[in-house]
């Protein structure tokens, strides 16, 4: 990990993966802030027309800043919502301004909060698929770092974040590391390789969904197959073919909708036009309804779909996408005012987002759990759509009831 010499180093690590091997919990030392706060009675609110639409618009502007023309890239829209937010309840004057802005809404951050909690205990797990989704935040001691009371009350309250303090040496990485795996069922074994003595404090976050598809693909519909890669190359994929009964589309696009286990959760595909590219479709629904309009107006047609295995993960900062954004302030040592999350030797300002996000897709979803070969219908449909995703296209994870993206992202090569 590249040493950052800042006031605050925010660190997400998203982690989308396809493994939950059940091993031992590793210990974790550093001195828990957050034994013997107790959640208050949050509010709720339904999540409504306008928040879906501005959630889902900022996610696909995120992408558009994050996109690469030849790499593949995958976020979690869900990750870097929830640690903004938490985030703007340490802010104050135009720092605050730009983190309740967020979504390009009014919320104020009292609004936010309950909107981003609201969502989090709708999504919903099944015996059978199951998200993990967890943050932490790191406050160093050798900084003299301590969070207000009332910021940690309204984490305990609305985020039920974990906050640990150390001193950030040697044993710091090992319990952030500790954690990470802990949060992720030991898929991800580190996520830093130091703590700079000098920063006050981390924050991160992983996201694993794990689950089988409600339909595994049947083995015997697995090929060898070709994907033209962005960079003109064509490449060896593993290619499966399966008929799924939703299909989505806009005038540029065409993708389908599939399940995992328990309905609550989608893995969803969309395939820009030839002639548009994914660079441009991406341009055109970072801004209005598009998304929303699209997800319902799904269809129950046949889709005659062909997608490949593949493994995408990254790992980087998201403070250069978020600037570009219009998000800066909390990363901009000479404009941050994080003065009511609280106190240390110096000033606070956020030196980065970190990611850390994987995701794989195979025949049985997303785990290496067993999952029975499932054979295709007898009855073929005569009239369907077909769909191969053979070059470059878009992939989310969402949940189905508002269908909102948790994960997203671009496989531009195999």
């Amino acid at each position: 990990m590249k040493k950052i010499r800042r006031a605050v180093a925010v660190l997400i690590a998203s982690a989308m993966l396809m493994t939950a091997a059940v091993s031992c919990e590793k210990e974790v030392t550093a001195e828990n802030l957050m034994e013997g706060i107790s959640a208050q009675n949050a509010s709720e609110v339904d999540l409504d027309d306008d928040f879906c639409q501005k959630y889902s618009t900022f996610a696909f502007r995120l992408l558009q800043k994050a996109y690469d023309e030849q790499e593949n890239v995958i976020i979690s829209p869900l990750a870097i919502t929830y640690n903004l937010a938490l985030l703007g309840n340490g802010a104050s004057g135009s720092n605050l301004d730009e983190l309740k802005g967020m979504l390009g809404s009014t919320y104020n951050i009292d609004q936010l909060s309950v909107h981003m909690h609201s969502y989090k205990e709708r999504l919903l797990d099944s015996d059978l698929t199951k998200l993990y989704f967890e943050s932490a935040a790191w406050f160093n001691a050798n900084q003299n770092v301590t969070p207000n009371a009332a910021f940690l009350q309204t984490n305990a309250t609305y985020f039920g974040n974990a906050m640990y303090k150390e001193s950030f040496n040697a044993d710091a990485i090992g319990n952030v590391n500790n954690w990470i795996s802990n949060q992720t069922q030991q898929n991800v074994e580190y996520i830093a390789d130091e703590l700079p003595a000098d920063d006050p404090m981390y924050l991160l976050s992983t996201v694993m969904l794990d689950g089988n598809w409600s339909k595994p693909y049947s083995y015997q519909n697995v090929q060898e197959g070709t994907f033209n890669a962005a960079s003109g190359e064509e490449q060896s994929a593993q290619m499966m073919s399966a008929y799924e009964q939703s299909y989505i589309h806009d005038d540029m696009s065409s993708g389908f909708v599939k399940q995992f286990s328990g309905g609550n959760y989608a893995f969803v595909a969309i395939l820009p036009g030839e002639a548009v590219g994914v660079k441009n479709y991406i341009a055109s629904v970072a801004v209005g309804d598009k998304y929303m309009k699209m997800m319902n107006g799904e269809m129950p047609y046949f889709v005659d779909a062909t997608v490949p295995k593949f493994t995408c993960e990254q790992r980087g900062g998201m403070a250069e996408y978020l600037s570009q954004m219009n998000l800066g302030t909390s990363f901009n040592p000479n404009t941050a005012n994080l003065s009511q999350l609280g106190t240390a030797d110096g000033k606070l300002y956020a030196g980065d987002l970190y990611v850390r996000s994987s995701f794989t897709v195979t025949e049985k979803g997303t785990s290496k759990g067993t999952a029975a070969t499932v054979a295709d219908d007898n009855s073929i449909p005569t009239d369907m759509f077909v769909i191969t995703l053979d070059r470059p296209f878009l992939f989310m994870v969402i949940d189905t009831n508002y269908k909102l993206p948790i994960m997203m992202g671009v496989i531009n090569h195999m």
